[in-house]
């Protein structure tokens, strides 16, 4: 193999190791914004749940406390 060709050789390793690199770095961001997308509607359907689950069990609801505060009971 002469000189030439063994840099054309590396070269074309090197580019393909670049294109790799790429396509690892698009992979990991794809896959890190399903992951915050998964969570936020795992967190949202949470937060509903457990409103669903309060108001169920006679806790305020959101247009306003189902029971009178302390400060105006006095």
């Amino acid at each position: 193999m002469t000189s030439t060709e063994k840099k054309m050789l590396t070269m074309r390793i090197i580019k393909l190791l670049g294109i790799a690199g790429i396509a690892i770095l698009a992979a990991s961001f794809v896959a890190a914004r399903a992951q915050r997308r998964d969570e936020e509607q795992r967190r949202r359907l949470n937060e509903q749940l457990e409103r669903e689950r309060w108001e169920s069990e006679g806790g305020a609801s959101h247009s306003g406390p189902a029971t009178p505060s302390a400060v105006t009971a006095h």
